[in-house]
């Protein structure tokens, strides 16, 4: 089983508004296009590690603590 991407991107939503931070802003960040924070975000787009590693960063978490909330949000919903 792969990732849910809808759960990946309401957890990397949830975590941007909990920091004030806009589209535009994580995606400056994070190094990425605003387009595909939105995508994210809507669970439309796959993530590769690098990019998850730098919207993390971008959020002020590690890796391992962005993918310890999607597991627990996954974990949640099943």
């Amino acid at each position: 089983m792969g990732i849910n991407s809808k759960i990946l991107g309401n957890v990397i939503r949830k975590l941007r508004k909990e920091r004030g931070l806009s589209q535009e802003s994580l995606a400056l960040l994070s190094g990425t296009h605003r387009t595909y924070i939105a995508q994210r975000g809507g669970g439309d787009a796959s993530a590769s590690i690098n990019i998850l590693f730098n919207i993390s960063k971008a959020l002020g978490l590690k890796l391992s603590e962005l993918t310890y909330l999607y597991e627990r949000e996954n974990d949640q919903s099943t």
